[in-house]
C-alpha cells in the first residue's frame, strides 16, 4: 500500500512527504515489536541495537520535519531506559541464566495483610491464586481491569549448583515493588524504574520461590499494574 501510494504521489513533494511519514510510522511499530520480543527473550543487547537504530532514525526524521520531539521523548521515557538498563545488567562478565516464567500466580491484597498472612513464605498455598501472564500480555487484556490496590505475585525458578553471585533484574513493574526469595526480603524498587536485587544468600541449588509485593495504589498514566516486563536471573563472578 505504501509503494502504491508513493507511486500515486508522483513528483509532488508534499504528497511524497506524507507517504514517507506513514512509512516511518510503520517502521516504528515494526522496530518497537522487535525490541519487545528481544527483551522478552532476555536478549537485551539485540534490543538495544534495534532501539539505537530506531532512535537515530526518528531523530533524523524530526530534523527533516517528518516527526516531532514527542516520539523521542516517548522512546527515552518508556523504552530506552529499560532497554539500556537491561543491556548493562546482562553485559559481560554478567551471564543471563534464565528469563523467569511469563506466567506467575497473582492475588490482590486490598487490606495489605499479605506479609502477616504469609504470602511471601515458601510453604504458603497459592493454588487459589490466578495464573496470569506478565510480560507477554497486560492484565487488562486478560480480563483483569486495572485496580488501585496491593498486588502479590509468586513463581518459582531454578538455580544451578555451581554459581557465582546471583541477581534478579526487574525490567519494569508498574508499582513500588518489594521482593522476597524463599521468604526472605531481598530488596525493592520504584515503580516503572528498572532495578535489581542480589539474591545470592537467599537461594539454594534447585527450585526457589520468588514473591513480589506490588504497591499499585497510585496509578500511572498507562493504567497497567503489576509486573509488565521480563524478570531475569543473572550471575556475576564473586
Amino acid at each position: 500500500l505504501l509503494e502504491r501510494a508513493m507511486k500515486a504521489a508522483g513528483d509532488h513533494p508534499t504528497l511524497r512527504a506524507r507517504v514517507e511519514m506513514f512509512r516511518q510510522g510503520l517502521q516504528n511499530a515494526i522496530d518497537f515489536m522487535a525490541i519487545r520480543e528481544a527483551m522478552n527473550r532476555g536478549e537485551f543487547a539485540e534490543a538495544k541495537a534495534t532501539y539505537d537504530r530506531l532512535y537515530a532514525r526518528n531523530e533524523a526524521e524530526m530534523k527533516k520535519g517528518l516527526g516531532n520531539h514527542y516520539t523521542l521523548n516517548y522512546l527515552r521515557r518508556f523504552v530506552g531506559r529499560h532497554v539500556q538498563a537491561g543491556a548493562a545488567a546482562t553485559a559481560p562478565p554478567s551471564k543471563l541464566l534464565a528469563v523467569l516464567p511469563d506466567r506467575w500466580r497473582l492475588a490482590y491484597d486490598p487490606q495489605d495483610k499479605g506479609i502477616e498472612r504469609g504470602f511471601a513464605r515458601p510453604g504458603f498455598d497459592d493454588s487459589t491464586w490466578k495464573p496470569v501472564a506478565t510480560y507477554s500480555d497486560t492484565l487488562d487484556a486478560q480480563g483483569l481491569p486495572d485496580r488501585q490496590t496491593i498486588m502479590w505475585y509468586r513463581t518459582t525458578f531454578s538455580v544451578p549448583e555451581a554459581r557465582g553471585r546471583l541477581f534478579l533484574f526487574f525490567t519494569e513493574v508498574d508499582g513500588d515493588a518489594t521482593v522476597f526469595v524463599n521468604g526472605r526480603e531481598v530488596g525493592s524498587g520504584k515503580k516503572r524504574t528498572p532495578f535489581e536485587v542480589e539474591i545470592t544468600q537467599a537461594t539454594r541449588s534447585g527450585e526457589n520461590l520468588v514473591a513480589v509485593r506490588v504497591d499499585h495504589r497510585s496509578i500511572t498514566e498507562l493504567f497497567l499494574g503489576g509486573i509488565i516486563r521480563p524478570v531475569l536471573l543473572i550471575e556475576r563472578p564473586h
